[in-house]
């Protein structure tokens, strides 16, 4: 039978035992509450951006009257979503209103009437891109790999004015319509700049191939579209603390 001494100091080392484990445990516990609130913290991911853009495509109903692709100028909201530190993936949209492209066609003919056309192309465009930064770091200057694709939808409305001899010139009226859906796909690249984690700064350049509009000109015409040259520059807003 153990003495009464005994007894206690092997409760004494069994408890001072206990207490050093969870001394040993509590450390690595604050850090997973330390990761767990970082990563709650950064946890929101989504950007919204404004560029100003220069896009051309060339494809289905993107060529106007005047035999040279559309042009698209003016903004171009975004709204993004980062995975991680170098791959996010971007939904912007950039549209045209009616606008004519090309010379008015205009018969006079031999008894004193007055015929005058001309077409208006409207459309819009949602292109959807991935971006990978190729720096391997956060850093204040980067540089990004751009590919995707986009939405495209045109409509090409045919104007025309018909006057009678001896008659006043005739308003125009729509005398037809055209509409037209195409997938071009789009690759760049983009150098940007980061003041802080929550704005960036890009500046960009991308190709935009119809390869839909190569396909079907080549069957019906023997001929394909060229990939058709586009700029932007504008700047992003990034929510939370980032990545």
């Amino acid at each position: 039978m153990r003495s009464l001494p005994s007894f206690y100091r092997s409760r004494f080392r069994l408890l001072l035992g206990s207490s050093m484990g969870l001394l040993s445990i509590l450390p690595a516990g604050a850090a997973m509450a330390s990761t767990v609130a970082d990563s709650t913290q950064a946890a929101p991911r989504f950007n919204v951006g404004m560029q100003a853009v220069h896009f051309r495509f060339a494809g289905l109903g993107q060529i106007g009257s005047n035999g040279k692709p559309l042009a698209y100028n003016g903004l171009m909201p975004s709204v993004g979503y980062r995975f991680n530190s170098r791959w996010q993936v971007e939904v912007a949209a950039v549209w045209r209103g009616k606008k004519a492209e090309g010379p008015m066609t205009v018969l006079d003919y031999p008894n004193g009437g007055l015929y005058r056309y001309f077409d208006t192309y409207q459309s819009y465009a949602v292109p959807i891109v991935a971006r990978f930064s190729l720096l391997p770091r956060q850093r204040r200057w980067g540089v990004e790999a751009v590919a995707g694709f986009s939405i495209l939808h045109s409509l090409v409305e045919g104007n025309r004015s018909m006057t009678e001899a001896g008659q006043p010139v005739q308003p125009f009226q729509v005398s037809g319509f055209t509409e037209a859906n195409d997938l071009p796909l789009a690759l760049g690249a983009a150098l940007t700049y980061a003041p802080s984690k929550h704005w960036t700064v890009r500046g960009e350049g991308r190709l935009n191939w119809s390869w839909m509009g190569s396909v079907a000109g080549a069957v019906l015409f023997g001929g394909v579209f060229l990939p058709q040259t586009g700029v932007s520059a504008g700047v992003q807003y990034n929510f939370g603390l980032g990545l």
